[in-house]
């Protein structure tokens, strides 16, 4: 009996024993859960100097810098573990990074975000420093002052600081993710006469690094593997796009862009020709692009003199108006250098006799600037019928060659 009911006590204790222990353990196990620190996990970093507390207006100031920084942290995804005090240097808003990871490696953390403020001369400066812990590397930096005086908010200045700060985070967090990637401390310097170009990286959908002011760029910073060739293209509107390479990457050299070519859908040209030795025209010529900048019709209207003595021509102003087209053969159409070929037909008239001409084939040379143009031809008319009077006497209208030079305006 004693032995069946000393079986039946342990059967009751047992259970009563295990509970308890798990409960002796369990606040242990938790402690030591909430010492470890997560791949995520964020120390802030503390250093405020300089001010009288006794004015409310800086100590509710300097408190938002805090609570907007921890409301930030929320939308990085960054945890936040706890608070550390740091002395800065007297009148100096820097802190020594040196002593500064110290104590946030012991912690356990990944990041650190550190904070300083000095108030001086009515106005308060800060500096947020979000650094990489494991890379011993600044991510993200913002700092600025604002002036505290009546009627002034510094919450909203405050804010778009953050802003900044957070937009920078998430460009090197990015980063983080793949392997080789490099850090550098400016974006890609680039250089080119063309204001308002955009530079983007990949294709016309890629991201973009700014636009050209002034002639210069300094381009947003992206970072890309270490010494591995980056493709851009530089766009503007009404420009052909144009790719460009960086065959080192991002470095510290200026990158110097070519000027984009005019997207071209019509252009007016203005032309000399000259039709032997004695005989000078002056030309006005209108194309209208059907495929810009590759294929075009065109329409001239030419006045020339002949006071050809020696052919016997009589003194007198022609006139002659072209109809054709015209075939761009270039391979891009974002090349300076274009050769075309043409065809086209012409009536010829003056004062006296008319006649008609034909352009079989005629050939261009053109060297092309973004938004206009210096452009040559070569024609061989063939006359389709004449009079033997003015035209014949002058040797007009014959199977004769003549050029031309120019300039053409594109838009």
């Amino acid at each position: 009996m004693k032995t069946k009911r000393m079986k039946k006590l342990c059967s009751l204790l047992f259970p009563v024993v295990s509970v308890l222990m798990l409960l002796s353990v369990f606040p242990a196990y938790t402690g030591a859960q909430e010492d470890e620190v997560s791949n995520n996990s964020l120390v802030f970093l503390l250093s405020h100097q300089g001010y009288d507390g006794d004015e409310e207006d800086i100590i509710n100031t300097i408190k938002y810098t805090e609570e907007a920084a921890l409301s930030m942290l929320e939308t990085l995804n960054l945890q936040y573990t706890r608070t550390f005090p740091l002395e800065a240097a007297e009148n100096s808003i820097k802190i020594d990074t040196a002593k500064l990871f110290d104590p946030c490696v012991a912690a356990g953390a990944q990041y650190a975000l550190a904070l300083s403020t000095l108030f001086r001369d009515d106005r308060l400066f800060w500096r947020y420093d979000l650094y990489s812990l494991t890379q011993n590397d600044v991510l993200a930096t913002d700092s600025f002052s604002v002036a505290l005086i009546a009627g002034v908010s510094a919450p909203a200045v405050i804010d778009a600081s953050l802003y900044r700060l957070s937009n920078s985070w998430r460009k090197s967090e990015a980063s983080l993710r793949f392997d080789g990637i490099v850090a550098v401390s400016e974006g890609q310097k680039y250089r080119s006469y063309q204001e308002g170009m955009e530079i983007l990286y990949g294709d016309e959908t890629g991201k973009s690094a700014g636009k050209i002011e002034q002639g210069t760029l300094e381009g947003e910073l992206v970072l890309f593997p270490q010494n591995r060739e980056i493709t851009g293209t530089a766009v503007k509107k009404g420009f052909w796009s144009q790719v460009f390479f960086l065959p080192n990457g991002v470095t510290k050299g200026e990158k110097e862009l070519k000027s984009l070519q005019k997207y071209t859908r019509y252009s007016l040209g203005l032309n000399s020709s000259f039709r032997g030795m004695d005989n000078y025209a002056v030309d006005f010529e209108y194309r209208l692009h059907l495929a810009p900048d590759r294929f075009f019709l065109q329409a001239d209207w030419e006045f020339w003199r002949d006071n050809s003595v020696l052919s016997g021509g009589e003194d007198a102003l022609h006139q002659e108006l072209r109809l054709g087209g015209g075939l761009y053969l270039q391979p891009k159409n974002t090349w300076r250098l274009r050769f075309l070929i043409g065809s086209g037909i012409a009536l010829l008239f003056s004062d006296k006799e008319s006649n008609f001409q034909a352009d079989p084939i005629w050939l261009g040379l053109e060297y092309h600037f973004p938004q206009w143009a210096i452009t040559g031809s070569l024609r061989a008319p063939a006359a389709l019928s004449y009079e033997r009077d003015a035209f014949d006497k002058a040797k007009l209208g014959k199977d004769d060659f003549y050029t031309s030079i120019g300039v053409m305006m594109k838009w």
